[in-house]
């Protein structure tokens, strides 16, 4: 089923998030095969000043969250300044 697909490419995904020193962190994911549409919620209260370094995605809002949707490719990462 298209649910049980998701759930195992979801699960594929590696991620790695890593702070330095000056507040920053750095998010990074990667798939053996494609990331297309996945997404992540980072919490605004936590961080701000999203920004893409590699890869292709989007950056949305909602109410609570940052919302970072990748476009394509196999590996993503960006940043954001912790508050």
């Amino acid at each position: 089923t298209d649910l049980a697909v998701f759930l195992t490419r979801r699960n594929q995904v590696a991620w790695n998030v890593v702070s330095n020193s000056a507040g920053t962190s750095t998010f990074s994911a990667s798939h053996d095969s494609d990331l297309s549409s996945v997404t992540v919620l980072v919490p605004k209260n936590r961080y701000k000043n999203l920004s893409i370094k590699t890869g292709s995605a989007t950056i949305k809002s909602d109410a609570t969250d940052w919302v970072v949707v990748v476009n394509s490719g196999r590996s993503i990462s960006f940043t954001g300044t912790e508050l």
